[in-house]
């Protein structure tokens, strides 16, 4: 057990996994969820399993009947990223083929090119990982050993209503106090710019006509007097 642990650890510190997990929380806290994932990477020959963050959550499309919090009952996922073009040609043999721009959110830059990676069970409960572009189907389905799809899910607040289900992050309930505190830092600022001035010392009779009504220019559009009165010297 602790051999095991101390493998757990180093896989750990060696992927930056506190970084990844932040990723997804941030997510999570702005958009109501976020994912990290496992991937597996051949170091002269040895599997080494490597946890790596996801910056948008949103490029993750995962099963719609799996109800679980953490989504471990996921039975099948599709992961949309972006590889460059030479890279994609170097590992597959060919030159990609982008997408239909109907069909994705998101349109790849001149030098990369969007691929998925679906990730399903078979009959026999194994986990397998299918890589496609534009083109279709990218080589021969390959199995992955785990129990389980290795996408972990972060939640935020989750509400299901008539049906479907609603994400919610913090986010969306702070945007009212902030608008409300935003209101109230102008107020105090402009109180403060208005009272830069001092008002003029008058007396009554200069700033008013025959009738005893004070001339116009004296008061503001809101009928604020700019002065400060003082007894009328006789």
């Amino acid at each position: 057990a602790e051999l095991i642990d101390q493998r757990l650890r180093a896989i750990q510190i060696a992927s930056d996994a506190p970084s990844a997990r932040d990723t997804a929380l941030e997510c999570a806290v702005a958009g109501g969820f976020g994912w990290y994932r496992i991937v597996v990477d051949d170091i002269k020959g040895e599997k080494m399993p490597r946890i790596e963050g996801i910056r948008d959550p949103l490029a993750v499309v995962w099963d719609s009947a799996a109800i679980r919090a953490d989504r471990s009952d996921i039975r099948h996922l599709a992961y949309m990223s972006t590889v460059s073009r030479e890279e994609f040609k170097a590992e597959h043999g060919r030159d990609p083929v982008e997408y239909d721009g109907a069909s994705i959110t998101w349109a790849p830059s001149e030098s990369s090119v969007t691929i998925c990676e679906f990730w399903y069970f078979d009959e026999s409960g194994n986990v397998f990982q299918m890589l496609m572009d534009g083109a279709g189907v990218i080589g021969e389905p390959e199995q992955f050993q785990a129990s389980l799809i290795p996408f972990i899910f972060v939640p935020g607040e989750e509400y299901f209503v008539d049906g479907k289900t609603y994400f919610k992050g913090v986010v969306r309930d702070a945007k009212e106090p902030q608008r409300f505190l935003n209101f109230w830092k102008s107020e105090v600022a402009e109180q403060i710019q208005s009272k830069k001035t001092p008002p003029a010392i008058v007396d009554g009779k200069s700033i008013t006509d025959a009738e005893g009504k004070v001339y116009p220019e004296w008061a503001d559009a809101e009928g604020n007097y700019a002065y400060r009165r003082v007894n009328d010297p006789s």
